[in-house]
């Protein structure tokens, strides 16, 4: 009887002591909204140098729409600088997906 009592005295001991525990919520996966906002709102200044601090500086590759490849950051911001003279304006916005949606001038 006394083993019986123990055992439940520690199931409901465990069980209190369980409640007590900090529930952690799922790591979000990538970006947030806001970061990548920012992002792109760096990008509607059309102009690239606002851009450097999110790319890597040292000789890695970059790829542009037009099958153009860069082989570092300073041959991709000249390319781009160049490409984004026949733009009034761009905006770019974040959808519910974060899928961004671009509208250009």
């Amino acid at each position: 009887m006394l083993k019986r009592l123990l055992t439940l005295l520690l199931c409901i001991l465990t069980l209190s002591l369980a409640s007590f525990a900090e529930t952690k919520t799922a790591p979000s996966i990538g970006p947030d909204k806001a970061y990548l906002q920012k992002v792109l709102d760096g990008w509607s200044t059309l102009d690239p140098s606002v851009m450097k601090q999110y790319y890597a500086q040292d000789d890695r590759l970059f790829f542009d729409i037009a099958p153009v490849k860069y082989s570092n950051w300073s041959e991709y911001q000249a390319g781009v600088t160049e490409l984004l003279k026949g733009y009034k304006s761009i905006k770019l916005t974040l959808g519910m997906m974060r899928r961004f949606i671009m509208r250009a001038h």
